[in-house]
């Protein structure tokens, strides 16, 4: 029943690369210039002291929204599966929600937020002003890597190479990193899974855990991810060669265990919101392309189900309303990013944090040595953050992100610099892959990094840096290690999509 249900998503035949539709739509082009013209007239018409911060947030929106048509006009399909479209999308929903709340909570703050706002009084003026400097960062961004990245198109329905026994190897090692995973439980009691009402009690048990064995722990369950990540290529992949439904009612079943055993602990989201995004997107990127409505409602409905989930885990339900300003304004993440570099930024102005660390400054630099090698002291930032605070080990957590390292160090000149030099890199980046999209270890990379590069704004520029470091490379070299040791006395004959590449470079050349 399940397989049969899935036949209208799945396209009649295997799909082949095509080339971009004939007829140019012109909804890009309209919504290009047709949103940033109706911000400017919304904003006009709004009075008072509202029009100086909803001046900030629509801009922002009209950045991320040229950022997106200018690609979509450009490829003639909507660039979804696209490491810049995804970082600036996930850029713009952490900078706009917290404004936005503020907005609609009436320009102030209710009881329900983070407390450590509640510190402060606030007026428009100074919200917007610390608003513009998110646009300022979105918007030097968007044109580095409008400009470097150029005409190269996005790739869409070019098939991948899956060399022999990864399959198999991806699934060993899924298999010894959760036995890895259930030893640290039964050894120490040690659960990744945790939900946030035990969040005290897993800080204590790490703590007893020795050293080097956290730092293994922390990159070897991170792994988990990857190696999902990898399946799932594995999967569409064979979709598309075979057009079988049976590895898609095989992911949506996945899917759907991973969504409910978060919602029924209440616990840690990241790992399954990005194998669910990722999920979409290699469904768009080898499957079938995914419709601009599909990805908006889907999208929309999707950040509603995370502000749920993080209002109900919660205890907001005992402080604000369960509306729209309500989930806007409760205790989340994105105010929790926001409050930490508010709280920082006004620290700084006030003369209250004294000598900052250097190593705050140039973690970026630093933060792929282990610290056992290292001749000075690594420091976190936040764990830095929290012995300003004075709540060191005390059960709670808070992310420090990109706006917190500027307001420390040259705030709007730092964030354009930020902006500008990372927007670069993922140009070059991403024109890089799409000549070498049809491998799989370079399309693995390439998505990783695209569900990884909202780190680039909640915690500082280059953090992504240290994953691919401690969790794709270990990945890469083990499943290699294992594929090495299954073709051990197996026939070395090429798979059929390995032959199929072969002679059509024969035939190109």
């Amino acid at each position: 029943m399940i397989v049969s249900s899935l036949r209208s998503v799945l396209p009649a035949s295997p799909i082949r690369r095509s080339s971009p539709p004939r007829k140019v739509s012109q909804l890009p082009v309209a919504l290009k210039f047709g949103v940033p013209a109706a911000s400017v007239i919304a904003t006009l018409l709004v009075d008072g002291e509202g029009r100086l911060l909803l001046a900030p947030i629509l801009a922002m929106v009209s950045i991320c929204i040229f950022f997106i048509t200018t690609l979509w006009e450009r490829d003639r399909r909507l660039p979804f599966f696209e490491l810049g479209s995804v970082c600036i999308l996930a850029t713009a929903v952490y900078s706009t929600v917290p404004f936005v709340g503020f907005y609609l909570a009436g320009s102030q703050w209710p009881q329900g937020v983070d407390a450590r706002l509640l510190r402060y009084d606030f007026d428009p003026l100074q919200i917007a002003m610390f608003a513009w400097r998110h646009a300022a960062y979105m918007g030097t961004f968007a044109v580095a890597y409008l400009t470097l990245r150029g005409s190269c198109a996005a790739v869409t329905n070019q098939p991948i190479v899956i060399p022999r026994h990864l399959g198999h190897s991806l699934l060993v090692l899924v298999t010894i990193l959760y036995a890895f995973k259930w030893s640290m439980y039964l050894a120490y009691g040690l659960d990744t899974g945790f939900s946030y009402a035990d969040l005290e009690t897993q800080v204590t048990v790490m703590a007893n855990i020795p050293y080097l064995l956290q730092q293994l722990t922390a990159a070897g369950l991170a792994s988990l991810t990857v190696v999902k990540l990898g399946l799932l290529i594995v999967l569409f992949n064979h979709i598309k060669r075979s057009a079988s439904m049976k590895p898609l009612a095989v992911v949506i079943i996945w899917l759907i265990l991973e969504a409910t055993a978060v919602t029924v602990r209440l616990g840690q989201r990241g790992s399954a919101v990005m194998l669910m995004l990722s999920a979409a997107a290699v469904y768009h990127r080898l499957v079938k392309p995914l419709r601009p409505t599909v990805v908006l409602a889907g999208g929309s409905l999707f950040l509603f189900g995370f502000l749920l989930l993080g209002f109900i885990r919660g205890d907001n339900q005992l402080e604000a309303d369960l509306n729209v300003v309500g989930l806007l304004t409760s205790r989340n993440e994105f105010q929790s990013i926001f409050a930490t570099a508010y709280d920082l930024f006004e620290r700084q102005q006030n003369g209250l944090l004294g000598n900052v660390p250097w190593q705050i400054t140039f973690v970026d630099f630093y933060l792929e040595i282990p610290s056992q090698l290292l001749p000075f002291e690594k420091i976190a930032p936040a764990t830095w953050y929290l012995d300003v605070l004075g709540e060191r080990d005390s059960g709670v957590g808070y992310s420090f992100g990109v706006i917190s390292q500027a307001a420390l160090g040259f705030d709007w000149l730092e964030l354009i610099a930020r902006g500008a030099i990372l927007g670069s890199l993922l140009a070059v980046f991403h024109r890089w892959y799409t000549r070498e999209a049809s491998r799989f270890w370079v399309t693995l990379l390439y998505m990783c990094v695209t569900v990884w590069s909202y780190y680039t704004f909640r915690a500082t520029t280059f953090w992504m840096v240290h994953f691919v470091v401690y969790q794709f490379i270990p990945v890469f070299v083990t499943c290699r290690l294992i594929q090495a040791m299954l073709s051990v006395g197996s026939s070395p004959v090429p798979n059929a999509v390995s032959r199929a590449v072969v002679l059509r470079r024969n035939v190109m050349h």
